[in-house]
């Protein structure tokens, strides 16, 4: 319609009433009243219609405003009532409508006035008890509390005529509650029984007509009424809720509680109106139009609710559908900062024209939403001055051609803040006079994109600025590798001239052998499988000599995503390059020196351990023979002569290690007391010939065992302990054990060694951990020692992730200390013996000896036939294979060094041999100089049982025996058999 002239859509015959009507409402007369009006189909409907002439701000009228409400089902029911007064009218029955609270007739139709011979309006002054002489105020009250509570009544009874006759009628009262209390009789002489019950079907059939859904409850909520409107709203038939609680459709819980103050507020006399949701049989959900009002019984007391409701789902899911549209609009234009606006153009001095605007509209001139009325003058208050001509030009253009209004401007607020925006609009025009009856447009704010393009132009011009003056080399090349921009950087990189390099391209001067590598890069970054790439890469002087440089690229694409050029960054790195070659020499000299320096140790260690361990061998063995005490000092000065060489060899190689970083650390299950414990035994000889204590503190809150390296773990107990023994002449050392922290899997464990010895001054505490440090160097004199211990301690802590240090006062004494995170163990599981073992001299075992040295092999028999051991002897591993059958011995001891066969192989022979004969396996002990861990893992998997360090002590040897070939019990066989492949636990 928009455009089109009104009275077109109305037939010919009603054209010229409906102009008349629209020059009175024009000339100043409103219009009010119910009428008949046409719809696209050409039916009619019934519609209230208010019609009032539409003024501008000046008071001009310039059009009519018509607000009309369809009424077509309100005339259809005032309608189906006329229809209906006719019918009861014209009915041969007495109808009779009375107030149950006085009996007085409220209506009553013409039949009743004849049955009775009194006319209407006497009627409607007299009560039921005057035309009822059997009627008593008390059987009154009576009969209306029964109607009242069953609804409907059925008796007989004698109305008495005017002229005093009586006659028998039976009575069908029913109790009606509409907006009040109501009872409808039917009274029918006996005669015309049937005449009167086909009245009342007919009656009860235009209540049931009503599209309207009609309940009507008492005061208890139970159901009185429900008319077949409530029966298709609401799904419920009458017959099921006849009698039954209205709440008991509701769900329990809070909709029922709503449901239940509801309907005390409206018992309580007040009017319930409104849209809400209901609940439907079937589960669903349906908005209804309620009213809900209180009926009253004839004492005037709240009997019961009546409730009129409609469906009007459908509306408001328009109406939701019309608010998330309009949010959504209004949540668009203020993310997009989009405004819209319409300007009338019904007169021709645009300014006097009214202009619309939106919420986002306000918001880009800088006013709150709907605080100030709009209108040119307000709008043009916004913009420079200078720029209001150009704008009225753009709009009298528009108008006059009827085409597209688009222009860009500035807009002022109080502030001083200047926002860019964008106009743009279109006419509406008339179609049947082609006149423009409003613009309908959009502003955008683009002050964030003139901002954006600002910035680009500036950092255009800063990018070119930084490309000339930057002191690297920067390019921009096309696709094919042509030059498109150069700075001088680069030219005076390749020695080229400017002009020069861009008459030609990056492949000219790129190096034959790194052109392929950069030309893969190009095409992965055009085909978008890299953003950018680096390379390092040779171009070629002008004077023909290489130039090594790094490259970097990256490629710069349109809006469209399409590759334009590439964006290159060259800087010589030539010396660097040199420099970095003169550092790898260096770097492989010194790993070469390095190496040899761990070869000549390994070799130096070597050398040396073979003369030492049959020496301390052999004293060991003489000092356990009877000896003048003369003879028996001299062995002690060179046992502890070897002894302490042993060490500082031992303390070498194991520096040498953790500084290549070769020293692993296999962690196993120990239990703290005891490796204590064993280092106390290894030190009591030292502790007692001083008159020292020795004193152990273990805390009772510590785990059964932690996972450990058992070996490295010992060597720092006995460096400290060791440490704190030698420098202590009286007193005690004292080794505590206490759990700080700890997370449920771990504990946090700290370790200190305490002496009353000497102490340390404060100045040389920070260098006590040093390698090769002394305090003094005539404590070298005065006690053996190269100073590597501390230093080892500490590495080996820290590889453990630990801490350590130490707290001392000179003449005090001192305390080392260490921490460390162990993991907690409940079981010794794969643990194998504790640690120390019980030791004997007693065992008694067969021993197959495989050894190539000579002076190793004297001494390890005559250490091992005192301990009453039988002991085989082979010089190479074919001689052990032919001396070895399976269940001959209890215990094989093989060199690791063999002549003739490499030891794992000997190993494998003996495991398969007695996993073919299916005999127990016997204990297999494997001798060493190395107990690293690549000889660990090889001993694992060929069947060693342990591995034992050499030089060997007897000390070690003994404790071997203990744990591998323990003492035969009195009546028992071989010893208890060993696992094929026990967890390996070095004797170091």
């Amino acid at each position: 319609m928009m455009g089109r002239s009104v009275f077109e859509r109305l037939p010919p015959s009603a054209r010229e009433w409906g102009r008349a009507r629209f020059n009175a409402v024009l000339e100043g007369e409103e219009s009010y009243g119910d009428r008949h009006d046409y719809r696209k189909d050409g039916s009619r409907i019934w519609i209230e219609v208010r019609s009032t002439p539409l003024r501008d701000a000046s008071g001009q009228t310039i059009g009519i405003m018509t607000v009309g409400r369809d009424i077509t089902e309100r005339r259809q029911a005032e309608h189906a009532l006329k229809l209906f007064r006719n019918l009861v009218d014209q009915s041969n029955d007495a109808f009779q409508i009375v107030d149950p609270a006085t009996g007085r007739f409220l209506d009553v139709n013409e039949c009743t006035c004849q049955d009775l011979g009194y006319s209407r309006e006497e009627l409607l002054s007299m009560r039921v008890q005057d035309i009822v002489p059997l009627m008593k105020e008390e059987r009154w009250h009576q009969s209306i509390a029964e109607i009242r509570k069953e609804g409907v009544r059925t008796a007989e009874s004698v109305h008495r005529r005017k002229d005093g006759t009586t006659f028998p009628v039976e009575i069908n009262a029913r109790w009606v509650t509409l907006e009040r209390d109501y009872i409808v009789a039917v009274a029918r002489d006996i005669t015309e029984r049937k005449q009167a019950e086909e009245a009342l079907r007919r009656d009860a059939h235009i209540f049931s007509q009503l599209q309207e859904s009609v309940i009507c409850v008492n005061k208890e909520g139970i159901v009185t009424y429900w008319n077949e409107g409530a029966e298709k709203l609401l799904g419920w038939t009458s017959a099921e809720m006849q009698g039954q609680s209205v709440f008991e459709r509701v769900p329990l819980g809070e909709p029922r509680e709503i449901a239940r103050k509801k309907f005390a507020e409206v018992m309580a006399g007040g009017l319930s109106q409104g849209d809400r949701l209901d609940y439907c049989k079937d589960g669903s959900r349906v908005w209804i139009d309620v009213r809900s009002t209180c009926s009253y019984d004839a004492n005037g007391q709240p009997a019961g609710i009546i409730s009129i409701a409609r469906d009007i789902t459908e509306r408001k899911l328009a109406e939701e559908k019309l608010r998330h549209s309009e949010a959504m609009m209004a949540a668009a234009q203020r993310l997009a900062h989009f405004g819209s606006w319409e300007l009338d153009l019904a007169n021709e001095n645009i300014d006097a024209n009214p202009l619309r605007w939106s919420d986002e509209c306000y918001r880009i001139f800088g006013f709150e939403p709907g605080s100030v009325k709009v209108t040119n003058e307000l709008f043009f208050s916004r913009i420079p001055m200078e720029e209001h001509e150009p704008i009225r030009r753009a709009v009298t253009r528009a108008i006059a051609e009827q085409g597209l209004y688009c222009i860009e401007h500035r807009v002022v607020l109080p502030g001083g803040e200047v926002r860019f925006v964008q106009e743009q609009a279109k006419m509406v025009v008339d179609e049947q006079s082609g006149r423009p009856l409003k613009m309908v447009g959009t502003v955008h704010d683009i002050t964030a994109r003139r901002k954006v393009e600002e910035e680009l132009r500036h950092s255009e011009e800063q990018f070119r600025s930084a490309m000339q003056f930057s002191a690297i080399g920067m390019a921009l090349v096309a696709l094919n590798g042509q030059w498109l921009e150069v700075n001088q950087a680069i030219c005076d990189i390749v020695g080229y001239s400017k002009e020069e390099l861009l008459a030609t391209d990056f492949q000219s001067i790129t190096h034959p052998d790194d052109l392929a590598a950069d030309l893969a890069f190009v095409e992965q970054l055009v085909r978008g499988d890299r953003q950018t790439f680096q390379m390092e890469k040779r171009y070629i002087h002008k004077q023909g000599r290489q130039v090594w440089i790094l490259l970097n690229v990256s490629l710069v694409r349109d809006d469209a995503g399409q590759p334009r050029y590439f964006i290159s960054q060259i800087q010589d790195i030539t010396e660097r390059r040199q420099v970095m070659q003169e550092l790898v020499a260096a770097k492989e000299t010194a790993e070469a020196a390095t190496r040899t320096k761990s070869e000549f140790l390994a070799m130096i260690s070597h050398e040396i351990r073979t003369p030492l361990n049959p020496i301390l061998g052999a004293v060991q063995l003489l000092m356990e023979e009877k000896s003048t005490p003369e003879q028996l000092e001299l062995l002690r000065v060179i046992h502890n002569a070897g002894e302490h060489l042993l060490t500082l060899l031992t303390d070498l190689l194991d520096l040498a290690k953790m500084e290549s970083g070769s020293d692993n650390l296999m962690q196993s299950p120990c239990r703290m007391g005891e490796l204590i414990q064993g280092v106390f035994n290894i030190k009591h000889e030292d502790a007692r010939r001083k008159q020292l204590t020795l004193k152990l503190e273990l805390d009772p809150n510590q785990a059964f065992a932690y996972l450990i390296n058992e070996p490295r773990m010992r060597q720092i107990l006995l460096n400290l302990v060791g440490n704190a023994v030698k420098f202590t002449s009286k007193g005690q050392v004292a080794v505590r054990l206490e759990r700080i922290d700890g997370d449920g899997r771990r504990d946090k464990l700290r370790f200190s060694v305490s002496d009353t010895g000497i102490g340390i001054a404060q100045t040389n505490l920070k260098h006590i951990f040093e390698p090769f440090y002394q305090v003094d160097s005539s404590l070298m004199r005065q006690h053996e020692g190269a100073g590597l211990g501390l230093a080892i301690c500490q590495r080996l802590v820290e590889t453990m992730g630990g801490e350590i240090g130490v707290e001392s006062q000179l003449g005090a004494g001192s305390t080392f200390w260490f921490t460390l995170w162990l993991e907690r163990r409940r079981t010794l599981d794969e643990m194998g013996t504790p640690w120390p073992m019980p030791l004997t001299s007693k065992h008694a075992q067969r021993i197959l000896l495989a050894s190539a040295e000579e002076d190793e092999r004297l001494l390890l028999i005559a250490a091992l036939e005192k301990a009453e051991c039988e002991v085989t002897r082979a010089s190479s591993g074919n001689d052990a294979l032919a001396l070895f059958s399976p269940d001959n011995f209890d215990l094989v001891l093989v060199d690791q060094q063999l002549p003739d066969l490499e030891w794992f192989r000997l190993v494998e022979s003996i495991r398969r041999r007695e996993a073919e004969a299916g005999a127990t396996a016997a204990s297999l002990i494997l001798l060493t100089r190395n107990g690293g861990e690549v000889t660990r893992k090889l001993a694992q998997q060929a069947g060693v049982s342990s591995i034992l360090i050499k030089p060997v002590r007897q000390v070690e040897l003994l404790r071997m025996l203990a744990r591998h070939a323990p003492v035969k019990s009195a009546g028992s066989g071989a010893a208890n058999p060993s696992p094929s492949k026990p967890t390996l636990r070095p004797h170091i």
